[in-house]
């Protein structure tokens, strides 16, 4: 029965306190209810505050509608709601709403997204993506749009990292010496996978820095003939082959060199993380639901402040 009055109240707010040409002038397909004081006051319109919130497309609805209801900032991260990252970012991120919302591109667009609409800044937001091996002056670049990169290419590889895989061996009750010697061994898989599949790596990349130069063309010409001028200008210095050989021939470097972390950062394959749990004599499936565990730990374990030591330190934008 109190949630009926509850509801009651609510109703007669939205419809004693908003009008339906508010709604249209605003766009709005969302209204939001805040409550801005629980005075004794018989007027519902005294205790909440009604807000219409614009429908201009950049969002989608499920999306408006969690960042509405969080009183936390938000974090997008990529993924769906079923992956094993979403449970990691929000043990490391548990001052924020974690929302995934799929590709990198995604993200980056969301957050700008949010950034642009000053209805929704009653809390801040943030993203965070994979590497896929970014150059230092596009990491940056990014975060002054407030996304920020993981060290490696697939976030399920941040298992692979030195820090993190020797926590998890702990965890594990090994020794330090059996724990070094599985390290050494997993380095020695990935550099034999990465430089197998070199080629593979390398094509996937530059399809990456295709697309994601292609998507910052701005094509504001208003005829045929400007636009065909504006596009070849612009796709000019899009050469397929040189990227490619640049990158072969830096993961190659790091092959050679032994430089484990940095072919972590190109190296987008998310069947490595088999490859640790193999290292314990472990299935995937098994591996994956253990380390959940230890991220529900209380106190938490030495796993997670392992984790926390690789991941960017996340400032929301509006900053506070």
């Amino acid at each position: 029965r109190e949630l009926e009055k509850v509801m009651s109240w609510v109703m007669y707010i939205i419809a004693q306190s908003l009008r339906i040409d508010s709604i249209e002038s605003h766009n709005a397909s969302i209204i939001a209810l805040f409550m801005c004081s629980s005075g004794s006051s018989k007027k519902p319109s005294d205790c909440w505050d009604i807000q219409p919130i614009s429908d201009d497309g950049s969002i989608p609805n499920d999306i408006v509608a969690k960042i509405i209801g969080s009183r936390r900032s938000i974090l997008f991260i990529e993924g769906d709601s079923g992956s094993l990252d979403l449970s990691l970012y929000r043990k490391i991120y548990n001052d924020y709403t974690v929302i995934p919302v799929g590709s990198c591109e995604q993200v980056i667009h969301t957050v700008a997204s949010f950034i642009s609409r000053q209805d929704l800044h009653h809390v801040g937001s943030a993203g965070i993506i994979d590497a896929d091996g970014r150059t230092s002056e596009e990491k940056a670049a990014l975060e002054k749009e407030g996304v920020y990169c993981l060290p490696v290419s697939e976030v399920e590889n941040i298992f692979l990292l030195p820090r993190v895989f020797l926590a998890v061996a702990k965890e594990y009750k090994f020794n330090e010496s059996e724990a070094s010697a599985k390290l050494c061994s997993l380095k020695t898989v990935v550099f034999e996978h990465a430089e197998r599949q070199l080629e593979h790596i390398c094509l996937r990349y530059v399809k990456r820095r295709i697309d994601s130069k292609i998507k910052k063309i701005g094509l504001g010409s208003v005829d045929i003939a400007s636009l065909s001028t504006e596009y070849v200008e612009a796709t000019s210095t899009i050469v397929p082959l040189e990227i490619f050989e640049n990158i072969k021939s830096k993961i190659n470097k790091a092959i050679f060199q032994r430089e484990y972390e940095e072919v972590l950062l190109y190296y987008d394959n998310k069947g490595l993380l088999s490859e640790v749990a193999r290292s314990f004599g472990l299935r995937q499936r098994v591996f994956e639901e253990f380390i959940g565990r230890l991220l529900q730990m209380d106190p938490p374990s030495e796993l997670l402040a392992a984790i926390m030591s690789y991941l960017p330190a996340v400032r929301p934008y509006p900053h506070s």
